[in-house]
């Protein structure tokens, strides 16, 4: 009869442990923790099949990681059938601080800002954008980002639908660049979204915001329709908000769905596309008789915030 596995999740002290003793060469004691978790952790009997990728050495990993034909004879024999490896609840060492929902980004634009608790790290990566990750010894092991490949790595990615997801996974091969382990999975972290601290802001996107929250909002310009004339037909049935630069008002005018961009100090009015990137924007969500909700994002997306005005009464 056909045997499945059975596993639990390790802990980080559990997959540190091991780590270490597949850096530090000491072969038998990693045999024996392996046996050992082998014995609690897995039965299979699955065929043996081949991987052709290979990380490149680095100084993370020793030379060789485990080869079959030294294990020995006995309890110490390990099967290279062994194919599962239980992976780490990394959801409770991640931070997420962010991502990039910009209405004029690129699939090259699509930053996620992620970190971890116990380094205290934080990197931006592009959606897909692998990062490898490795163990601090000391009382309370913790997990950093790696500049080089090591057995443990992450990939935080957008959904179709918009969701984070960050795919978790951790590979390990024999010195003939065999498969030993290659175990995958993938969670969401959208309800791990911390707020970065007021200090890392940035100025030229706080600038935007407050200067849009006193803008005043006023219903379409009848004149236009009236006397406009055709070249200011296109303006008919627009909305206006009125901005104040250096005591000089400034009116713009837009339509629901319309995006304004912050340029050299000020609202202007452009379509979606080269002119906005790389400067904070703002989208009218909706327009209702009674209000107006806007979306502002910062340049590379990651700081959003959310305005809205009442309609002023004409005096």
């Amino acid at each position: 009869m056909r045997r499945y596995l059975i596993a639990k999740e390790l802990t980080f002290v559990h997959i540190h442990k091991i780590l270490k003793l597949l850096n530090s060469g000491v072969l038998l004691l990693f045999l024996g923790a392996l046996v050992w978790l082998g014995l609690l952790l897995f039965q299979s009997n699955e065929e043996n099949g081949s991987f052709s990728e290979k990380i490149p050495k680095t100084k993370t990993l020793d030379k060789t990681l485990v080869t079959y034909e030294k294990i020995g004879e006995g309890a110490l024999k390990i099967s290279s059938e062994l194919k599962s490896f239980p992976l780490p609840d990394l959801k409770r060492e991640m931070r997420f601080l962010g991502k990039n929902t910009r209405p004029d980004a690129t699939i090259y634009d699509l930053l996620i800002h992620v970190g971890l608790k116990g380094s205290g790290q934080s990197l931006k990566v592009v959606s897909g954008q692998k990062l490898y990750l490795t163990y601090v010894e000391g009382e309370k092991p913790y997990l950093q980002f790696s500049s080089e490949p090591t057995p443990l790595w992450i990939m935080p990615h957008l959904s179709e639908s918009g969701e984070t997801l960050v795919e978790l996974g951790v590979r390990l091969l024999t010195e003939g660049n065999e498969k030993l382990v290659e175990e995958k999975k993938t969670f969401e972290i959208e309800d791990l979204l911390q707020k970065e601290d007021p200090s890392k802001k940035d100025p030229l996107f706080q600038q935007a915001v407050g200067l849009l929250q006193k803008g005043h909002w006023w219903e379409p310009d009848r004149l236009f329709e009236l006397y406009g004339g055709f070249e200011y037909q296109a303006l008919k049935n627009h909305e206006r908000i009125e901005f104040s630069y250096e005591e000089k008002p400034n009116v713009v005018h837009f339509r629901q769905g319309d995006t304004l961009v912050w340029k050299d100090g000020k609202w202007s009015r452009v379509f979606v596309g080269k002119e906005t990137r790389k400067a904070p924007i703002a989208q009218a969500k909706m327009v209702t008789p009674q209000k107006i909700e806007w979306e502002l994002w910062s340049s590379d997306g990651l700081e959003k915030a959310s305005v809205t005005h009442e309609k002023e009464r004409a005096q």
